[in-house]
């Protein structure tokens, strides 16, 4: 019987659009026998999702998908395994929370210089707790009539580098392993696809990663046999998963089409 499992899917508790309850059904309907939520800098969701759990018969996983920095190049770090209730993280996670907001206030003026005025309390009113994405202010950007949709708010707004840009708070990749570890955690780079270079991963690898994610909607044939090879020569742990939002076109195709064996779980789960 094969057994598989998305390891990469997020909620409304960051910028997914379903809730815990929601997506687990998503995934008992995709007859998944593994699970995992990922979602940004929070583990609200996964601390919701273990309180659901015992009525679902997939092995569910905790996650987070941290932002980290590698010099000034912003590096997603899916981790897994973690003790939710760790306290040195989850107080890192807090401050990456009031990070977010903070730039998102600062997002807000940058539009407001450009005619495009939010208001700051509706768009955290819409996120309901959830820490502020851009997503988020895409979308009050599109309620508001300002764009016609989410991809040009991006392309001509909020985008990298674009006039309404900011960036976020830098966590040194380094300081993240060592805490996810601390944390009883497994640390995975996040589609890597093309942009993260051999030296980079050397780097991470030198200081303590213990996987690639190899199977990801933006990765190509040659993308997954690439990186499944580094993950064969350097003894990492391969993951996947669909990096479902439910915001997105083509969220709904890679559900139940990104996945990897139940295996996987066992393997970040191991001590």
């Amino acid at each position: 019987m094969n057994l598989q499992a998305d390891l990469h899917t997020h909620t409304v508790h960051s910028d997914g659009v379903l809730t815990v309850k929601q997506l687990f059904e998503k995934a008992k309907k995709a007859g998944f026998s593994g699970f995992s939520i990922t979602d940004h800098d929070t583990m609200s969701g996964v601390v919701e999702g273990l309180t659901l759990i015992e009525n679902y018969k997939f092995k569910f996983i905790s996650g987070v998908e941290l932002t980290t920095h590698v010099e000034n190049k912003e590096i997603h770090l899916l981790s897994y395994g973690i003790d939710p209730l760790h306290e040195e993280l989850n107080n890192k996670l807090l401050n990456l929370q009031k990070s977010r907001e903070k730039r998102a206030e600062i997002i807000v003026s940058k539009l407001a210089d450009h005619d495009i005025n939010l208001d700051m309390d509706e768009i955290k009113k819409k996120a309901k707790g959830a820490s502020i994405t851009r997503p988020h202010i895409a979308k009050e950007m599109l309620d508001g009539g300002y764009v016609k949709n989410y991809k040009e708010a991006f392309d001509v707004y909020i985008g990298d580098n674009l006039p309404a840009f900011e960036g976020k708070e830098k966590f040194d990749i380094v300081d993240a392993i060592r805490l996810v570890h601390e944390a009883g955690g497994k640390t995975v780079v996040a589609h890597p696809n093309k942009y993260i270079t051999k030296e980079e991963m050397r780097f991470m690898i030198k200081n303590g990663l213990d996987g690639i994610e190899v199977l990801h909607p933006s990765h190509n044939e040659h993308h997954i046999r690439y990186w499944r090879r580094w993950c064969i020569e350097n003894k990492l742990i391969a993951t996947g998963g669909s990096d479902y939002h439910g915001s997105r076109p083509y969220d709904e195709e890679n559900f139940g089409r990104w996945k990897v064996n139940v295996e996987v779980i066992e393997k970040l789960l191991n001590k």
